[in-house]
């Protein structure tokens, strides 16, 4: 009864209902492990099972793409109260696929008195490079891992090969990444029929049996994490335990491989631990990396070298930011337990005093640590009041939120999103394209929260630093903090839900420094001379709201993670000092929308999900500040889908507003009083993680909505028009349902719109 007529009659279509038949199916069907092994060193190439005595059985958990709980590490029991209560008895078995009652019966013949399983004793396990040693030459380094011994009676998913670092412990700390031993398919027909045959029929058990063992290969993306690796091969899901271990990996630059490398833009410089303004007609760009913590401990001294030609770097920026954070600084959960793995040192440094539009080149790292690959950014575009004569560049801006990551070597993660990287993909290909204009934009990339979905599980904001790096090394990547980043209960977060797993902003602030809200920074200008940089980290991360300018529009970014009273009072005075002269657009973002359909597309009033209610708080508090100062547009995702609305105020389009209330005005720099109704409101949260449902029609506020694909938008804006496009990546060539619009370097443009900057309503 909890269902309304129109929630049924939707979940009858099979369109709706059929994916998440055929999921549930497949995962009640998946069949559990019977036999219990452990692990033994075996010389250099592996390790062999032994006794009951040294079985591993971790309470780590793997999820599926966009974290579905599948695979070996759910809440554990350990093995030896499995086999006590019930592995041994075979009679609890009789009701099992005939393929597993074949195995372990087998397996129960041929255990000796030592406890030992023959069947697993012989698996041997090898990782190396691409050379053939067990030196990997850079972070992003394909290895081969390959193995044999697996019985051919092995149950689908029953053994996985997973990443550590050397020194964890299996029961402990959760892999980085694995795979699942496929099932060998090279099986004759006539051995494949058996399995299906009595488990009475001795014959069949002995042919069986007498089967060769597996034998194959997988690859793995490997990052350095600073510490050697080492690959094992576990079996069981719920409960698993490691039956062969590789020799250790370790890479070529271990400690001091400069790695996960971004730029952003920073309106404030670091001077002597003092924040204060760059100089006018200037631009600054901060250089942020990863790298080993011997550089703190007094090591080589890490630093950006920069210039204005290819290999000509003659300028150098030092670090003015060194940050790390330790599992007893998370606020629990599995960010300071199973998923925690040692960030090392985030480094940053400020390359200031640049002349807009200059392409600029530069490296980090050191001579005696190693530098990165050079790369090259065009340096910001400051805004002016227009006039001077000179060409201005088109702003372009890619927006979207809710993104993850995924490995290149289609490995399982925590959490996996496969269209992210066709997101970053796609943005890639239109940055290069647009780097071939005579006057190439001013580009920005703003990634409105919900970053990695790591969730505690460390490994995986590296994986999302290096997912990006190639664009991010180029394009200023600025963020907002999402609830996957910050929420915990009892922390300061406004929704105090466990959604950050335990990080609770640390890892967020350390990874991603973004500029501090601008009174903060002043502040640290007059009355904090001489003082630590890392105190304004500390506000940084309490306080993660902050506002640019790139081009011609003014972004002022908030979080919808923490209480709004404060950032209401920094909004206004930040909002009252845009000059619209020079920067005739005004965009705000956060990752909780203010508008948004989701399950039912009925009236806002009456909705009592936790959304809506967000929604309503945010509205309540920020939408007369937008409405004071004439936002054009506001941006946000959390609910990942694309949904945009009209220009609205007060739940009501632009046409109503006309009509109920006296329209505010807007005084353009040619004088001339244009009428104002509200922004539009575009939810962007289509970048990679599972689409969240929109139960059709949606609510009449709303113009355009899509939760099929995934993808990204694309601002554009001049002094005349800002254009907002909703682009989705091709998967596996152009869309079929969608190959009527528009095309642009392999993605298909869904949605766009043209808001002129005097626009009449």
């Amino acid at each position: 009864f909890f269902l309304t007529r129109k929630f049924i009659i939707k979940m009858m279509r099979p369109h709706v209902w059929g994916p998440y038949l055929v999921a549930c199916l497949c995962i009640a069907c998946m069949p559990r492990p019977r036999s219990i092994v452990s692990a033994v060193p075996l010389g250099n190439r592996g390790h062999k099972a032994r006794s009951l005595d040294d079985v591993q059985s971790p309470e780590v958990g793997i999820f599926f793409t966009s974290c579905f709980k599948i695979g070996p590490y759910a809440s554990a029991v350990h093995p030896q109260d499995v086999l006590g209560g019930h592995a041994d008895d075979i009679s609890l078995l009789h009701h099992s696929h005939p393929h597993e009652v074949l195995q372990q019966r087998g397996q129960e013949e041929l255990k000796g008195k030592t406890g030992e399983w023959a069947a697993d004793g012989d698996i041997e396990l090898t990782a190396f490079a691409s050379d053939g040693s067990t030196v990997v030459q850079r972070s992003g380094s394909t290895v081969t891992v390959t193995w044999k011994g697996v019985p051919w009676l092995a149950m689908p998913f029953e053994y996985w090969i997973g990443v550590w670092l050397e020194g964890e412990n299996t029961t402990e700390t959760a892999p980085i990444k694995f795979h699942f031993v496929a099932p060998d398919l090279s099986i004759p027909d006539t051995l494949r029929t058996s399995y299906t045959m009595s488990r009475d029929n001795a014959s069949t058990s002995q042919q069986v049996l007498g089967l060769p063992k597996r034998q194959g290969h997988v690859s793995f993306y490997l990052l350095n994490y600073r510490r050697r690796m080492v690959v094992r091969m576990m079996r069981g899901r719920t409960q698993q335990w490691q039956v062969a271990s590789s020799a250790p990996l370790t890479f070529a630059n271990l400690e001091g491989e400069p790695t996960n490398g971004h730029i952003s833009i920073h309106p404030m410089a670091p001077s002597q631990g003092v924040f204060e303004r760059f100089i006018a007609g200037t631009s600054a760009v901060g250089v942020h990396w990863s790298t080993g913590m011997h550089v703190a401990a007094g090591g080589a001294t890490q630093r950006v070298q920069y210039g204005f030609a290819t290999g000509n770097l003659t300028m150098e920026a030092i670090v003015w930011r060194a940050e790390t954070y330790s599992s007893a600084d998370m606020c629990g959960g599995i960010a300071s337990s199973r998923g925690y793995r040692a960030p090392g040192l985030q480094l940053s440094a400020i390359v200031q005093g640049l002349v807009p539009g200059a392409r600029i080149f530069y490296r980090y790292g050191s001579q005696e640590d190693g530098w990165s690959e050079e790369a090259v950014f065009v340096a910001p575009y400051t805004p002016s009041a227009g006039g001077s004569g000179v060409a201005e560049p088109l702003t372009r801006i890619f927006a979207f939120g809710d993104l993850g990551q995924h490995s290149p070597d289609d490995s399982f993660q925590h959490c996996d999103c496969a269209a992210s990287r066709r997101t970053i993909d796609g943005i890639g290909r239109l940055v290069k394209k647009d780097g071939l204009l005579p006057l190439p934009p001013a580009h920005l990339v703003l990634h409105i929260g919900d970053l990695s979905y790591a969730k505690g599980y460390a490994a995986e904001w590296d994986a999302l630093s290096d997912q990006i790096e190639p664009l991010a090394r180029g394009v200023p990547y600025m963020t907002a903090i999402g609830n996957h980043e910050r929420d915990w209960p009892d922390s300061g977060s406004n929704v105090g839900h466990e959604d950050s797993g335990g990080e609770c902003g640390v890892a967020y602030a350390a990874r991603f420094p973004m500029p501090l809200p601008m009174p903060l920074a002043a502040s640290l200008s007059t009355s904090a001379r001489g003082a630590k940089e890392g105190a304004a980290r500390v506000a940084q991360k309490n306080r993660p709201w902050y506002s640019f300018d790139q081009g011609l529009v003014h972004i002022a970014v908030l979080s919808s993670e923490h209480p709004a009273a404060e950032q209401v009072a920094w909004l206004q005075a930040d909002l009252k000092a845009v000059n619209r002269n020079a920067t005739p657009w005004i965009i705000v973002a956060q990752h909780r929308p203010m508008y948004v359909t989701g399950i039912d597309g009925s009236a806002f009033a009456w909705r009592k999900g936790e959304d809506y209610d967000v929604a309503a708080q945010m509205r309540q508090a920020y939408e007369a500040v937008l409405a004071r100062w004439r936002v054009d547009l506001v941006l946000a995702g959390h609910h990942h889908s694309y949904q945009r609305t009209c220009p609205i105020l007060n739940m009501t389009c632009a046409p109503q507003v006309a009509a109920s209330r006296r329209t505010q005005r807007r005084e353009t720099g040619s004088g001339a009083h244009l009428e104002y109704h509200g922004p539009v409101h575009v939810i962007v949260g289509m970048g990679g993680y599972a689409n969240s449902p929109i139960m059709t029609p949606a609510a009449h506020q709303f113009v355009f909505t899509d939760s099929l694909h995934h993808g990204f938008s694309r601002i554009s804006a001049t002094r005349q028009n800002l254009t907002f496009e909703y682009l989705v990546p091709d998967v596996l060539g152009a869309h079929a349902s969608i190959t009527s619009k528009p095309r642009e370097e392999g993605c298909t443009i869904l949605d766009h719109f043209v808001m002129p900057v005097q626009r009449l309503h």
